[in-house]
């Protein structure tokens, strides 16, 4: 199978930081799972589409949106949040680069 030369394949929208992108993430309960706590209020089947000019970020901000959608009087709860949804993001996309 022949493979086209670098310079003509698409860059990748997660390394680029400006290029306008959309990401959509959707609750499941392995989201839940993997968010932790925070997510007890997230409605299961609930989508976000977010827009922006990073994938990560526009992912990081949709997972917020559709899982952490109550926030607690206790800041490490959202900030835990937050960080868990990053890092869900950047796993979930590192699983279909390598595939």
């Amino acid at each position: 199978m022949a493979t086209r030369p670098k310079a003509s394949q698409p860059e990748d929208d997660w390394t680029v930081r400006e290029r306008f992108t959309c990401e959509r993430v959707c609750v499941s309960k392995k989201l839940v799972d993997a968010v932790g706590g925070a997510a007890k209020e997230a409605t299961p089947g609930a989508c976000v589409t977010v827009c922006g000019v990073s994938a990560v970020d526009a992912c990081t901000e949709a997972c917020q949106r559709a899982v952490c959608v109550q926030q607690s009087h206790v800041p490490a709860w959202n900030e835990s949040c937050e960080k868990r949804c990053v890092s869900e993001c950047l796993r979930t996309r590192q699983g279909t680069q390598e595939s």
